[in-house]
């Protein structure tokens, strides 16, 4: 049984996973990306980044998708290991506490800080 207001909990969350595609779209990381592979979860899907397959209703994956599945989780580990690492690495850290936007600080240049001291 839902719990109360668990729908608009999900409605939230649905929101939140579609303005993250948005992000992504809008963010300039995209024309960075093109010669690269890049890879994402399932809420990034017709975004040109490499996401995992979705079994079709009544449908199982095959074989080849499932393994490619678990090559992308492997992956996408070691990966969302790295981040907690690169937190701690001060262009990184910097561009995170000023609010310094994606695209910057995917660049290494850290946007000059304004004298409100943002």
């Amino acid at each position: 049984m839902p719990t109360p207001g668990s729908s608009s909990r999900r409605a939230d969350r649905r929101r939140a996973i579609k303005a993250d595609a948005h992000a992504w779209r809008d963010s300039g990381l995209p024309a960075l990306c093109e010669s690269a592979t890049a890879l994402a979860d399932g809420v990034y899907l017709n975004t040109g980044l490499v996401v995992p397959h979705r079994r079709q209703a009544g449908r199982p994956l095959l074989r080849a998708q499932e393994d490619d599945n678990a090559e992308h989780r492997r992956i996408r580990a070691r990966i969302e290991h790295a981040f907690p690492q690169m937190k701690n690495y001060k262009i990184l850290r910097d561009c995170r506490q000023k609010g310094a936007d994606l695209h910057h600080c995917a660049c290494g240049k850290p946007r000059p800080c304004s004298s409100s001291g943002m």
